[in-house]
């Protein structure tokens, strides 16, 4: 076992991330983050009793980059025999209609469709790979907004399911 699979096995423990039987539906972009995330969270599956199933969320920002993506998460999923749901949402309309920037549009969508996916997917969980840049914009965009002090705070290890 590589140091980083342990590190976030101990992490999963210490935690109390993930319990033995649950279903866990990972954040799948197929970026460097959410794919070390699957892969890890695929080694540790059977030693830790665990089920994956991963979504991934088209915003139709990007489309020329959409099948590529979508091409390699489907792989990626089915080498590993993971179930992988794909979301496809117009961000941009949805960000112009509410009148929010893109990012905030597709925070606030992916939120609620892993929430929906979840629970259609029977998952008990959901997983999202962070990385330290994702802590820092997470506060600033807290700051722009006009948070308190808790607002200072990064990414908690555990929020909600």
């Amino acid at each position: 076992m590589t140091e980083i699979v342990k590190k976030v096995r101990q992490n999963i423990i210490e935690h109390g991330m993930i319990s033995t039987g649950e279903r866990v539906l990972v954040a799948f972009s197929g970026g460097p983050d959410s794919t070390a995330l699957l892969d890890i969270l695929h080694k540790l599956s059977k030693e830790m009793n665990f089920e994956l199933a991963a979504c991934y969320i088209n915003h139709n920002i990007r489309p020329r980059a959409v099948k590529k993506e979508i091409r390699y998460c489907e792989n990626f999923c089915n080498e590993r025999k993971n179930h992988l749901t794909i979301v496809d949402f117009d961000i941009p309309s949805y960000a112009e209609k509410e009148k929010l920037s893109l990012e905030e549009a597709g925070y606030i969508f992916r939120k609620e469709a892993l929430y929906e996916i979840a629970r259609q997917e029977h998952c008990h969980r959901i997983a999202t790979g962070h990385h330290f840049d994702d802590q820092v914009e997470t506060i600033l965009f807290r700051l722009f907004r006009g948070t308190g002090p808790q607002g200072i705070y990064p990414i908690k290890p555990v929020s909600g399911d």
